[in-house]
């Protein structure tokens, strides 16, 4: 699977999306289903679409939707992953219900159900859910099957507290037997919500990986222009997201006026100004801070050029490295710990928590 997809990605390159017309189509139906996915909150996908689609239409339409993604603001993304999993739901509900439909006894139904879904678990995971042989009388002709627990936590170890969904996928909720998870061929979607948690992990495993500095493509940008305009304009973009995403909007693709830099930051770039070296701490926080505000790698760099102890190659690999990590900057208290804090009355009337959160003090 994951050789066929980079046979697949082969071919594709931001140039030829931006010299061709070769993924137009594509390109549009992605636009729309972004779109849908924020404003109506559901998605139109049928059986038809499923069954006919190519793996090399869905994987290149994958490759691009991510780019896309990461172009937008991250409540965006965090909308359109939701969607995305219902979509996910759907197509896995579509093959289980092929099998309830073959004339088949429930138990040979529930056997090929299993055998599906795990061969989904190999593809996607490299996780090997397999029959499991029990001595006792009582289990000895229950179908039972386990994924062993290392694998097992590559998924369930990353569900948090407030996920209530995926809460009894947890391991602590799950029945143990010599290091594998229990499953019996009738919980079947359980195996379903484990596929959907793991999409999820992917599909932000591979937003942070994509780097938005190289990600140059005028058709793209154009693309997602056109969907920030569309749904800060559209009637039924309600419920207060058109608040969120357009504070977004302006907080991540717009840079903050050297002015409105919290007074910590200033004194670091005053620092870098005045030659005087800075150490670790106050690299990671300038840094951060930049970062965040969406400075460009080569903006950070030219600031660091100043510095009396630049060094190209190490300023351009621990640039790049928390551009993507996406690492925020030290929240206040750590700021003040660490000998920092050059606090002023901003700070102090609106109680600043974090030096991202100072430009948006009132200052009149």
């Amino acid at each position: 699977m994951i050789k066929e997809a980079s046979e697949y990605l082969q071919n594709v390159s931001l140039y030829k999306i931006d010299n061709s017309d070769t993924y137009d189509s594509m390109i549009k139906e992605i636009s729309k289903e972004i779109v849908n996915s924020i404003v109506y909150r559901k998605f139109t996908f049928t059986k038809e679409q499923h069954y006919n689609g190519a793996p090399e239409y869905e994987c290149i339409k994958f490759y691009i939707t991510m780019i896309i993604l990461k172009k937008l603001p991250t409540l965006i993304t965090k909308y359109f992953i939701k969607y995305y999993l219902q979509k996910v739901y759907f197509i896995l509900r579509e093959d289980i219900k092929l099998w309830y439909d073959t004339p088949a006894n429930n138990e040979r139904s529930l056997d090929n159900i299993i055998l599906m879904l795990s061969k989904k678990l190999k593809l996607l995971f490299n996780m090997k859910l397999q029959r499991l042989e029990f001595t006792e009388p009582e289990l000895k002709d229950v179908k039972i099957y386990g994924i062993h627990m290392m694998q097992y936590l590559d998924i369930a170890g990353e569900i948090h507290g407030n996920e209530k969904e995926f809460e009894y996928l947890k391991l602590v909720n799950r029945t143990l037997h010599l290091g594998y998870v229990l499953f019996a061929n009738a919980q079947y979607y359980e195996i379903v919500d484990l596929i959907k948690k793991g999409i999820e992990l992917k599909i932000y495993a591979t937003l942070k990986r994509l780097n938005a500095d190289v990600l140059q493509s005028d058709k793209l940008d154009s693309i997602c222009n056109q969907i920030k305009g569309y749904l800060v304009s559209n009637e039924h973009f309600r419920f207060g997201l058109e608040d969120k995403v357009n504070k977004q909007f302006s907080n991540e693709n717009k840079h903050v006026n050297v002015e409105d830099f919290p007074p910590c930051i200033n004194h670091l770039l005053e620092k870098v100004k005045n030659n005087e070296r800075l150490v670790h701490n106050e690299n990671i926080l300038l840094c951060s801070y930049l970062v965040k505000i969406d400075y460009s790698v080569e903006q950070i760099i030219d600031i660091y050029k100043k510095a009396i102890n630049y060094n190209p190659k190490t300023t351009k690999y621990n640039v790049n490295y928390m551009k993507n990590k996406e690492m925020m900057p030290y929240n206040c208290q750590n700021v003040e710990s660490y000998g920092m804090c050059h606090k002023d009355d901003i700070c102090i009337k609106f109680n600043i928590k974090n030096p991202l959160s100072y430009r948006r003090g009132d200052k009149k």
